[in-house]
């Protein structure tokens, strides 16, 4: 099952992940992303005025937590950080 950019708009993350428990096979997986909230992001919302949107009830580590602690266990975590993009000119 894929919980892609959405549990973090769920104020409350009870319901969303008790239906996800419940379509979940007892061997199955849970594939998520979940927001990347750091230093750098609050930084370029102070810097160009951008306010984190108002949905986002929760970020990535609570959402995580939130799973962790209702039985989902970790299996593997990959980050993708802010991506900068250099142009080369000659």
């Amino acid at each position: 099952m894929i919980a892609a950019d959405v549990l973090e708009h769920f104020q409350d993350l009870s319901f969303p992940v008790s239906v996800i428990k419940r379509w979940l096979k007892n061997d199955g997986r849970l594939y998520t992303s979940l927001p990347t909230e750091n230093w750098i992001y609050t930084s370029l919302r102070k810097v160009f005025g951008v306010q984190k949107p108002e949905d986002h009830y929760h970020t990535g580590y609570e959402v995580e937590r939130y799973l962790q602690s209702n039985g989902f266990k970790p299996i593997r975590k990959k980050f993708v950080p802010l991506v900068i993009i250099c142009f080369l000119y000659s």
